[in-house]
């Protein structure tokens, strides 16, 4: 049987977190990354949940000290969004994006795109099952 001990060894993990040190690892990690690819930056899509909204901000934070300490060269952090018509919960995505800060925000209603995409796909008869799970897919995301 495994135990806790080694699943936890396997993960590299511990079984308490600094959250100021788990922020700053991830944090110096994008720096690092930007630096070493020779990157402008970051683009991440932000939906206004916890996890876009956590991401965003690191990338922001790691943004705006490589923009402190690098004179050669202006950083950048775009956050996109992409909504299909008009979101349920637009407060919470401009909330997020208040909190994130990014050095631009763009904004791209994708609905028309993804209806043209549906119409086009039931024109050529595309697999009725495939069609079902896009417009699932367009309920969700219209609540």
């Amino acid at each position: 049987m495994v135990t806790q001990k080694e699943i936890m060894d396997d993960l590299q993990t511990t079984s308490s977190v600094v959250p100021k040190e788990q922020i700053r690892k991830r944090v110096d990690f994008l720096k690092d990354y930007l630096l070493h690819t020779n990157a402008n930056g970051y683009v991440l899509g932000i939906s206004g949940g916890q996890d876009s909204t956590l991401a965003g901000k690191l990338a922001q934070v790691a943004i705006h000290e490589l923009n402190e300490e690098q004179e050669e060269k202006t950083y950048s952090f775009y956050a996109v969004r992409l909504p299909y018509g008009e979101q349920k919960d637009e407060a919470d995505a401009q909330d997020a994006l208040r909190f994130i800060e990014p050095t631009k925000a763009i904004t791209v209603n994708i609905k028309a795109a993804v209806d043209a995409s549906v119409e086009a796909l039931n024109k050529q008869q595309v697999e009725r099952s495939y069609l079902t799970s896009i417009k699932e897919i367009q309920k969700h995301v219209n609540g």
